[in-house]
């Protein structure tokens, strides 16, 4: 009896895996080079896929003063509010952990973790202060603090298929290779060599996001500098994640260079799990990515220019559910806030 082959399988990953490696095995044998038709399978295989439902968590971590607390709970507003705007994830689902001890932080994380699943989105976002000794990098909480290897524990356990890491704090590049792995996408406002001074990176992160919802609600196109989409003229409002990288680092390098200072920060990015970020100059020097792709396999940025934002959630919250949750009160205690609090003001 002859069975037909099917490829459908309960694990999309595995699926993909199996189209791409019989195309390729297909394009040897009747001896064809990689053509447009095979290049095709690469291509589905780097599309960010839709989530069924999406989570971010801002952990704001001990500001040291007053002037700092503000700052940074001005600033993870505005990431939440872009979460639930932008992104479309439901506002329930868009956590600020401010105030918090690292037990409470990763009693939250846990539980999150626990019910999460493989088609889910997740977006973390880290704001505070942050160093590093000979063996460590750490970042200030309450309390004790924990250092890069053990928050990398702590997502570890995460299954959901998307994942993107924003850390915006001093130190953040030492946090490459405890977070790395294939499938997510790790920002660091710092290269991995130990910048310790404090960062402008949170600070044009929250800028552009404000400007972006501002730009959203007028309809208008989406502003992307030539450095982050040369052809961004054509009026389209998608974005990816790497191109919204782009346009932060490129300001944070901007902004150094307009004051006359020497930059003490590299912001960098690293998607092909290797532990290795790559900054702004790399990410969009195109010849260099493909050359270094026809040899070295992938690079970095890759996965973040296939992940579109747009795409993300299939739907998204009403506007009055986003206006309600991010104007209702809350009170200054230690906390697990939800998109309930109301957004404070510098």
């Amino acid at each position: 009896m002859i069975q037909r082959l099917s490829l459908k399988s309960d694990r999309p990953e595995l699926h993909r895996a199996l189209v791409k490696t019989m195309t390729l095995l297909i394009c040897v044998a009747i001896g064809t080079p990689r053509s447009a038709w095979c290049q095709e399978a690469d291509e589905s295989e780097k599309r960010a896929p839709t989530s069924e439902r999406g989570y971010a968590v801002i952990i704001v971590g001990l500001p040291g003063d007053e002037q700092h607390r503000q700052t940074f709970d001005h600033q993870a507003d505005i990431w939440r509010d872009w979460s639930i705007r932008r992104l479309r994830f439901p506002p329930e689902n868009v956590s600020v952990l401010r105030n918090l001890g690292a037990e409470q932080i990763v009693q939250t994380l846990r539980d999150l973790s626990d019910r999460s699943e493989p088609s889910d989105a997740l977006w973390v976002f880290f704001i505070g202060h942050g160093n590093h000794d000979q063996n460590n990098a750490w970042f200030h909480l309450p309390g004790p603090d924990l250092n890069a290897a053990e928050w990398g524990a702590q997502f570890a356990n995460f299954s959901c298929d998307r994942q993107v890491f924003w850390m915006t704090q001093p130190a953040s590049g030492k946090f490459f290779a405890p977070l790395s792995r294939p499938g997510r996408i790790v920002m660091t406002a710092t290269d991995g060599q130990g910048e310790v001074n404090e960062t402008r990176f949170p600070k044009h992160l929250a800028e552009w996001m404000a400007a972006d919802l501002q730009r959203s609600e007028e309809s208008a196109p989406v502003g992307l500098s030539d450095e982050a989409d040369p052809d961004a003229a054509n009026g389209s409002a998608s974005l990816s994640v790497k191109q919204l990288f782009v346009e932060v680092a490129k300001s944070v390098r901007d902004s150094y260079e307009q004051e006359n200072l020497l930059a003490t920060e590299h912001p960098q990015l690293d998607d092909n799990g290797d532990g290795i970020g790559s900054e702004l100059e790399t990410l969009t020097n195109k010849d260099a990515a493909i050359l270094a792709d026809e040899f070295s396999g992938p690079t970095d940025g890759t996965l973040a220019e296939a992940y579109q934002i747009d795409a993300i959630l299939p739907s998204a919250p009403s506007e009055a559910d986003a206006a309600t949750d991010v104007s209702s009160d809350t009170d200054e205690s230690d906390s697990i806030e939800t998109s309930t609090s109301k957004p404070s003001t510098p």
